[in-house]
């Protein structure tokens, strides 16, 4: 087999899994946003902020945590408060517990080295009632201050389907 037939073999592959990578799109996101924390300790002062302008309100949406922590992250949970703030001021908080590893230590996240990274539902099937600007504050809650090997904060929304949905005739 001659170097040109490779060539052209490579140069095929290459195509198919570029567009097969763009047929993947992420349809239902409406928000996903990842901030860094700094040198990796989160502290309680550090509340991690995200402000989204919901204009559909007859969807429902999946909320999510993105966390991105290092292998070697001390706990098997992490406590955080997530506080949401509508657009007519009203200001609800709710303390979540996420496990991030089973009793033997292993973590739940997909790990690549020693990076893992973490999707936790904290609401399935929300609606807003009101179209406007809706702000999350994310804070830890452990009793650790500050908490060592967590990188990353994240707030995911996805529509999850129709509020009321067209009844079929």
């Amino acid at each position: 087999m001659s170097a040109k037939y490779f060539s052209s073999v490579w140069l095929a592959v290459t195509i198919f899994l570029s567009l097969s990578s763009l047929s993947r799109c992420d349809t239902n996101r409406v928000f996903e946003k990842n901030t860094k924390v700094s040198d990796y300790h989160w502290s309680w002062e550090n509340k991690i902020e995200f402000e989204v302008d919901i204009a559909d309100t007859n969807s429902l949406y999946n909320i999510y945590l993105n966390i991105r922590h290092g292998w070697q992250y001390p706990y098997s949970n992490l406590w955080v408060i997530v506080h949401t703030y509508f657009p007519d001021g009203e200001h609800l908080q709710k303390r979540v517990q996420i496990e991030m590893a089973d009793k033997s230590g292993k973590p739940f996240a997909d790990c690549s080295g020693d990076i893992c990274d973490l999707q936790v539902p904290i609401q399935q099937g929300a609606y807003f009632e009101k179209p406007g600007k809706y702000k999350w504050e994310v804070e830890q809650n452990m009793r650790q201050n500050p908490l060592p090997m967590i990188m990353a904060i994240g707030l995911r929304l996805e529509r999850a389907g129709l509020k009321n949905p067209e009844p079929e005739s």
